[in-house]
């Protein structure tokens, strides 16, 4: 079984060239698709990487019910949003105190 990592990065945020409300954090080797506003470059976010579970109570605090791979729908997968592969999900510190990642 491998083990997966949730690091706090600093973040460079790229434009979204196809879309008007996402950006691109990048963290890095990785990017990931953000909402616009949501980051500035040089923010700290948590970075969770591709192929991380996450418990039920993070889903919903980051709205991301039914929106994730798996049987359980609690699976974190790359994906394409708007034509940019999005490699990780990354968040705010504050989405996930008191969680255990």
């Amino acid at each position: 079984m491998s083990t997966l990592r949730v690091t706090a990065e600093r973040l460079t945020i790229h434009p979204h060239g196809n879309a008007d409300a996402l950006e691109l954090a990048q963290v890095g080797l990785y990017r990931a698709v953000v909402g616009k506003g949501q980051f500035q470059s040089g923010d700290w976010a948590l970075y969770i990487p591709e192929g991380s579970v996450l418990p039920d109570e993070l889903i919903a605090e980051l709205g991301l019910d039914g929106k994730l791979a798996g049987s359980k729908k609690n699976r974190v997968k790359a994906v394409r949003l708007r034509g940019e592969l999005s490699q990780g999900i990354v968040c705010l510190p504050r989405a996930v105190d008191g969680t255990d990642l």
